[in-house]
């Protein structure tokens, strides 16, 4: 027996070595059969693999993820008609903390800075669209700091000034010694925000 499969292994080594090239081709039923045995005549081996079809290429293709669909940040939000902001942080996906604003807008909550920012300015409008994602930070603690640091460089006061940002509250309480980086927390901000110089006006005035 052990003779046989050994006779048997060289017969198939001594056919493979006899083949001077081989070809790897799509199976087509039918057709591939022939083909494989007029190339071995000329000595040329034949492997056939899965064809390409609509449904493979259709399954490879992953839907595309839409920019807002990011969790863990720390956005900033501003207004289309004049240069205040609010900036805020959540560990939710983008789109469900946007529609939580948008439906303290429609309650008119006295607890949301987006909402009361429209009460008092009734022809204004949120820029939704051009929201800018300023951080991203999983740890719960170190994204409320962030948060912080950034209203903190463009609102330095111990309160929020009125015609500065729309935020209500300043967020986490922090150390003073962080001042030491409000120009370079600020610097972020700007490379960040289209609307450097009208936010720059407004740094200026605190």
């Amino acid at each position: 027996m052990k003779e046989l499969l050994l006779e048997q292994n060289e017969n198939q080594q001594k056919e493979e070595s006899e083949y001077h090239d081989v070809l790897h081709a799509p199976y087509i039923s039918g057709f591939s059969e022939q083909l494989a045995r007029d190339l071995k005549q000329i000595k040329i081996g034949v492997t056939f693999q899965k064809g390409n079809t609509l449904y493979n290429s259709i399954c490879k293709l992953k839907p595309q993820k839409h920019p807002d669909d990011r969790k863990n940040i720390i956005y900033c939000i501003g207004c289309k008609l004049c240069s205040q902001h609010y900036l805020g942080e959540t560990q939710q996906f983008f789109p469900s903390r946007r529609y939580q604003h948008q439906y303290a807008i429609k309650c008119n909550q006295q607890t949301n800075g987006i909402a009361q920012h429209i009460h008092r300015n009734k022809n204004h409008e949120i820029d939704w669209e051009n929201r800018v994602f300023l951080d991203f930070e999983s740890h719960w603690r170190r994204r409320k700091i962030k948060e912080a640091l950034f209203i903190d460089c463009l609102n330095p006061n111990t309160n929020i000034t009125p015609n500065g940002l729309m935020n209500l509250e300043k967020g986490i309480e922090i150390s003073s010694c962080w001042k030491e980086f409000n120009p370079h927390v600020r610097k972020i901000f700007f490379q960040k925000i289209p609307t450097k110089n009208q936010t720059e006006k407004i740094v200026s005035e605190l």
